[in-house]
């Protein structure tokens, strides 16, 4: 199949869409689809086309509008996106992030094209904000013939369902999650709870790693430290 991802989050950039995305365009490839990946320009060595892990990755040069998103560009970005998309005989595209410029344009010139579409959001958005409450308004005209939405956690496809006020059965559910045994150098890998783990210490230590944001659930957080602390045999490192 030939699949394009799109989205203004890409490496180099650092952060959970980025590296996701970069992994799972490489996962891709090594099953024997042909991958593409359209994102924004980053720096003079990121820019332009670039051969990536197997796949052709395209940094455009679009303008910044805040928060690494660019500036959108209506009914402008289908002439790149459509000669894109033809160029490669693309099948499938899939956009990373609701909050992405590129993403939303890409999924919206993509319907248009008649190219099947999946959305993957990864973030809990509040719902007082009235830039929230534009995004919220402008995504469910564009995401109406979405074919499939991925949502990371069961909390986070209950807030896209409920801002983009799409059928439950449109849903999919697939945790994020990370292999910590990928870290540690592959000597140690065969050996790692007897060489790092006390045998004899009875404490179940709990690393929580994140941004401290409402959209990353620090909220949750907050609420549920308590409860852990009160468990003498837990200890919770942030």
């Amino acid at each position: 199949m030939n699949i394009a991802f799109i989205s203004d989050h890409f490496y180099p950039g650092i952060g959970e869409v980025e590296s996701h995305l970069l992994s799972l365009a490489s996962e891709f490839v090594k099953l024997g689809h042909n991958v593409i990946v359209i994102t924004r320009k980053y720096n003079s060595i990121y820019n332009g086309c670039i051969k990536m892990n197997g796949f052709l990755v395209y940094y455009l040069d679009l303008p910044i509008m805040i928060n690494d998103v660019t500036w959108p560009m209506l009914f402008s970005g289908y002439l790149f996106y459509s000669k894109i998309f033809t160029k490669h005989k693309i099948e499938l595209v899939h956009g990373q992030q609701s909050t992405s410029t590129m993403c939303i344009e890409g999924i919206f010139h993509a319907n248009n094209m008649e190219i099947k579409t999946v959305l993957t959001d990864h973030s809990i958005l509040e719902f007082d904000k009235p830039e929230i409450l534009l995004l919220s308004f402008v995504s469910r005209i564009v995401f109406y013939s979405l074919d499939r939405i991925i949502c990371v956690s069961k909390p986070g496809m209950e807030n896209t369902q409920i801002r983009l006020k799409k059928e439950i059965d449109k849903f999919n559910i697939i945790s994020n999650g990370i292999d910590f045994r990928i870290f540690y150098p592959h000597s140690l890998k065969g050996n790692i709870k007897s060489k790092f783990i006390d045998q004899n210490d009875k404490m179940i230590k709990i690393l929580v790693c994140t941004r401290f944001k409402f959209r990353k659930g620090i909220d949750l957080l907050i609420k549920a430290i308590p409860l852990i602390c009160a468990n003498k045999t837990l200890k919770l490192i942030y």
